[in-house]
């Protein structure tokens, strides 16, 4: 099991009596703020607090990673250095195109929610208890939004089919929340009991039904089947596992085949697979710079025909190269494969990975702020979790070291 923090072996403490405690429950109320004013009517007065909101978040990120950085292990030191690398990366590739604001402001989106992890792990040493019971009262808070956009929210409609209204500001940020709660209250069911247990199992009813029917956006249900899929897979042998990773791409593959005179994969695919040949094409005709360096904010936008309008890739991936360069795909890839690799059990694993995925289809979390500080606070919750569950191992200096 990975270790990724150490803490001291004093008993649970409230959230207001230590330093570190304390700028976690800033930041819980920060995020708990956030996912209360981000519904889906015009904000007036509190679009800008919305703004503003982020902007407290950072410093506050910033000043726990300065000062309890040195409880971190030596990977997770490793992951957050990567991550302030690709953010240097984005200010000078962003000025070299004449954009540094609007390069560093948008794919920082990805760095954020990254950092929390990092110091919701920090504020939560001697915490762990108050800081799951946050987490799980926000998974009710989430899915109860949910249940009040449902009646107070306007309609929604996505490629002109009518949709149940949301909360979360549009479809593809709401169902990406809800998939994300999802995920972290099938384990807080496990630490819960009487009626947070019934009422959290009755939200998650609620949220199986949204996101199959109400918003049915496919995304989502994608981290949701990699994460069950990972897990599923688990329980299969060597043996077994390596005949269904060679058993599941043949079969994908015949089956594309034998039904590409019958279906049409690029309008079932939303015409993505024309977008995604395109920006191949783009990819190979670019120039060394722009191949390397990339083209700058905003490039990866044009207008293919069998698409809606000005688009997209619709690849998180595909969308960095050309933005970014290679250099920029790296930094990413490096940084999704350093916290896959800080993750102390299966389940976050098995959450990364379905993050992941998600970029590889859509406009994934990876680059929405929001969903983004979802998959924070869900790691967080599976990594604390984790450690409740390691036997504790003493240190010289009478700690002990935590997953």
């Amino acid at each position: 099991m990975t270790l990724l923090y150490q803490g001291s072996a004093a008993p649970q403490r409230g959230l207001w009596t230590t330093k570190p405690g304390l700028m976690g429950a800033i930041l819980f109320g920060l995020l708990y703020l956030k996912l209360i004013i981000s519904f889906d009517v015009e904000l007036g007065m509190l679009g800008p607090l919305n703004y503003v909101l982020d902007i407290l978040i950072m410093p506050l990120i910033a000043l726990v990673l300065f000062c309890y950085h040195g409880r971190l292990s030596d990977s997770a030191r490793l992951s957050v250095a990567a991550l302030l690398g690709f953010t240097l990366y984005l200010v000078i590739q962003g000025g070299l195109y004449g954009q540094p604001g609007a390069t560093t402001i948008y794919y920082t989106r990805f760095v954020l929610p990254l950092l929390l992890y990092y110091s919701l792990l920090l504020c939560s040493v001697n915490h762990r208890a108050r800081t799951n019971w946050l987490t799980e009262n926000l998974v009710l808070l989430v899915f109860l939004l949910g249940l009040v956009g449902l009646w107070f929210m306007p309609e929604t409609s996505n490629h002109d089919e009518a949709k149940l209204p949301t909360y979360f500001g549009n479809l593809h940020k709401s169902a990406y929340i809800f998939s994300v709660a999802l995920i972290v209250g099938s384990i807080c069911l496990r630490n819960l009991s009487g009626s947070r247990r019934l009422a959290l199992a009755a939200m998650m009813v609620f949220a199986i039904y949204m996101l199959i029917d109400g918003w049915s956006i496919r995304t989502p249900l994608v981290l949701i089947a990699v994460y069950a899929g990972v897990l599923v897979m688990s329980r299969f042998g060597a043996t077994g596992k390596s005949v269904l990773y060679l058993l599941v791409p043949v079969l994908v593959i015949a089956l594309a085949a034998l039904s590409a005179d019958s279906i049409n994969w690029n309008r079932v695919s939303s015409g993505r697979l024309n977008m995604w040949q395109i920006k191949l094409q783009m990819l190979s005709g670019a120039e060394l710079h722009q191949f390397i360096f990339g083209r700058g904010f905003g490039s990866d936008h044009i207008r293919v025909d069998n698409w809606m309008g000005e688009k997209d890739s619709h690849n998180n991936f595909l969308q960095t190269i050309t933005e970014l360069g290679l250099v920029g795909l790296i930094f990413l890839v490096a940084n999704i494969t350093l916290l896959y690799r800080t993750q102390p059990n299966l389940y976050g694993r098995a959450l990364v990975l379905g993050y992941t995925a998600t970029g590889l289809f859509s406009n994934g979390i990876i680059y929405r702020l929001l969903p983004g500080y979802m998959f924070a606070i869900a790691l967080a919750y599976i990594t604390l979790a984790a450690s409740e569950q390691r036997r504790k191992i003493p240190m010289r200096n009478g700690g002990f070291q935590g997953v």
